[in-house]
């Protein structure tokens, strides 16, 4: 399914239109995972079954999620119980399982983005407790050494934005630009972030922690 086209709206109409909608009507299992451990071949299987539609990795709620992170760093405001960020969250779930994806699905399944399920798995317990919940993951050994091979290569976008952002002049430049390891970076200890940013720099098991 590919989108025809990018509808722009305030967040308060966004909200709205999510009140309008209301929960989902169909089934609900919501698969966490920690990455490199057979959750696409999991999702896929579901999706092949009668009256099953899966989505894969819904990185709206991820986006959502490092947003109100980054935007807090420094403040001492606690943004994942804050009524405005579970507002927002709960109307892109609504809306992300609208009946227009899922009219003629009894099950819809949701497989997370690896690098947000510990953090959703609470949050989606307390707003849709009605929604089954599966955390599929192997063993660490093997998991890691498949995830060091998948990022162990070159990268020529991360390679790029990692050069801007350690570079003075070029950083001044280009304000937005932020190197991918500190764009996936889901540690919420908020020293070891601010550490990692004002040092621009990460090891391989701190883009990981």
């Amino acid at each position: 399914m590919e989108a025809k086209y990018l509808l722009v709206m305030p967040i308060t109409s966004f909200i709205k239109l999510a009140e309008a909608q209301g929960d989902p009507k169909s089934q609900v299992i919501w698969l966490h995972h920690t990455g490199r451990c057979g959750s696409t071949v999991i999702a896929q299987a579901f999706n092949a079954l009668p009256g099953t539609v899966a989505l894969s990795a819904p990185h709206c709620l991820f986006a959502l999620r490092q947003t109100y992170k980054y935007k807090h760093l420094f403040t001492s405001v606690d943004w994942q119980r804050s009524e405005e960020y579970r507002t927002i969250y709960r109307s892109a779930v609504r809306l992300l399982l609208k009946p227009t994806i899922s009219e003629s699905a009894e099950f819809m399944v949701v497989k997370a983005v690896a690098l947000n399920s510990i953090a959703e798995a609470e949050l989606l317990y307390d707003m849709f407790p009605d929604f089954s919940q599966i955390f599929v993951y192997r063993d660490a050994a093997p998991q890691i050494m498949s995830m060091f091979r998948l990022i162990s290569g070159h990268d020529l976008i991360f390679d790029i934005s990692t050069l801007i952002a350690n570079n003075t002049l070029l950083s001044w430049m280009f304000l937005t630009v932020q190197p991918q390891w500190l764009m996936y970076n889901v540690c919420d200890e908020m020293r070891h972030v601010k550490d990692m940013i004002l040092n621009k720099s990460c090891t391989l098991f701190g883009s990981l922690a």
